[in-house]
């Protein structure tokens, strides 16, 4: 399972003893778990990255309102810290010597009241980061049944009665029974599960990991299986903020996720197949249904559900994933407002029964360096209304694909070499350029193998692939971005495709 990297920002900071600005690179990193003692540890991390020696470093730890330093320990022992308060709790650390290119941690064991959300800064003067640590309330569901003590319908509703109020909970899997032989646990409602209504929840099938080890090295080690049930919806999440991570649900009537009026991170899951994301196990509507307040949806596989992918109302940022084999599109995105601001990149997005992606006409989507191959109307459209390659938006203004109108394999420097008149836009644009090995039956294509966003000059968009990609067809879309109050961006369909030559 993948783990998130620490906060990190480089810093400029003088040496006391030195002229010269010194650059160091700094991090704070704390886990989201407290023990039974409400202790945690927060790592403070600089490294020196320039090429001169600094000396008498100066460091402010910040803990975070409420927080008490138990004890701490640093990974050198010339350093001293020592503790204070000045607003809130601080430890105070002096490093003698930091060489050129060495690092030093300096690791405080605090205690904190409880569960919550707590800010902490790294001070190194005259300039600091900062990153909020947060510590839940934990629910572990610790049987595959479907209800009683331990199961993760008793989980949703004892985080329903006690999580109403600003503190984060989690629902965390850590079945300890014995591996099924397919390498995961499966939990079958014969009834839809409750509506999840705490205000601010995560569902945790990853933590399954660290329980039982990676047992299902294609996807998730939890499968909700819902072809048990009537009428259900997978999971029905109605809070202000939610976190769905490391679940493979399918075979639900409804939709395999329900998001309403929240926002919401959704990663690690398989949606509409078991656990290996390549057996299908179909979800009666959507695999994500959403009309919340922003989504991050990434590294999901959602393949195989009746009805689209992916369909939201709101902004999203749609990353990393796999989408295909659909029964409608594999993403639609209905908002309509600057505030509906979405980003579709990095996806494979294939083989949906209608389009890859598809917006509303007056749309604020930004489609970009995905993988989008044979869906049956067309990877992108625009309006819902078949190909359009001159969309008139009544806010950005004219979103026009791209023309290339040149596309040829130079052997002398081995370049496929393609260019062509920059549309025309009132805003900047940004044009992506794709490769495709096959046509769609009506003879455009889409964005099988991206390539890269060319170069803009005296009126002409020229890009250099060191490939030699003779017998394929090139073509692009543009993605038009307008800058008032708020940034609006808008994305053309695929332009006409052209044989490299």
């Amino acid at each position: 399972m993948r783990r998130l990297l620490p906060l990190c920002l480089l810093l400029l900071a003088p040496s006391l003893f030195a002229q010269q600005q010194l650059r160091f690179a700094t991090s704070i990193d704390v886990g989201d778990r407290l023990t039974s003692d409400n202790l945690a540890d927060v790592r403070f991390h600089i490294e020196n990255i320039s090429g001169e020696d600094a000396t008498d470093v100066r460091l402010d730890l910040f803990l975070g309102n409420e927080s008490a330093a138990a004890a701490y320990k640093t990974s050198d022992p010339a350093t001293s810290c020592f503790p204070g308060n000045i607003g809130q709790p601080r430890v105070g650390c002096t490093i003698p010597l930091l060489a050129a290119h060495a690092s030093r941690d300096v690791t405080i064991t605090t205690r904190y009241p409880g569960p919550g959300h707590y800010g902490l800064r790294f001070f190194a003067p005259p300039l600091q980061i900062s990153r909020t640590a947060t510590f839940y309330r934990e629910y572990p569901v610790t049987t595959t049944a479907d209800g009683g003590p331990g199961s993760f319908r008793q989980a949703i509703l004892d985080t329903n009665a006690q999580c109403l109020a600003d503190i984060p909970c989690r629902i965390d899997f850590e079945i300890t029974d014995p591996v099924p032989a397919d390498g995961w646990f499966t939990i079958a409602p014969a009834s839809p599960l409750p509506r999840i209504l705490a205000s601010e929840i995560a569902i945790d099938g990853d933590r399954q990991t660290a329980i039982s080890g990676d047992t299902n090295p294609r996807g998730p080690e939890i499968f909700l299986d819902g072809r048990g049930v009537a009428v259900a919806d997978g999971l029905f999440i109605q809070g202000a903020k939610a976190t769905v991570r490391g679940l493979a649900i399918g075979g639900f009537p409804g939709n395999g996720l329900l998001v309403i009026k929240s926002q919401m991170l959704i990663e690690h899951n398989d949606i509409g197949t078991d656990p290996t994301g390549s057996v299908p196990v179909p979800n009666g509507l959507r695999g994500i249904m959403g009309d919340g307040y922003g989504a991050e949806i990434r590294d999901n596989v959602l393949s195989h559900n009746r009805r689209s992918g992916i369909f939201l109302w709101h902004n999203a940022n749609i990353h990393d994933n796999r989408i295909e084999s659909n029964g409608a599109s594999g993403i639609f995105l209905g908002g309509e407002s600057a505030f509906d601001n979405s980003i579709v990149a990095g996806n494979v997005i294939a083989n949906n029964h209608e389009f890859g992606v598809a917006a509303p006409r007056h749309n604020v989507v930004e489609v970009r360096a995905n993988s989008i191959s044979n869906n049956r109307l067309g990877g992108i459209d625009v309006g819902l209304d078949g190909r359009t390659l001159d969309i008139r938006d009544s806010f950005i203004g004219p979103v026009i694909a791209p023309h290339i109108d040149s596309a040829h394999f130079d052997a002398a420097s081995g370049d496929t070499i393609i260019e062509g008149p920059i549309p025309f836009a009132f805003s900047p644009r940004t044009i992506y350029l794709y490769a495709n090995t096959t046509l769609d039956p009506d003879g455009f294509a889409e964005g099988q193998h991206f390539l890269g966003t060319p170069q803009l000059a005296n009126g002409r968009f020229t890009l250099r692939v060191h490939e030699d990609l003779r017998g394929q067809f090139i073509d692009g879309n543009t993605v038009v971005t307008h800058q008032d109050e708020l940034t609006a961006r808008a994305t053309s369909e695929f332009g006409a495709p052209v044989r490299v030559e």
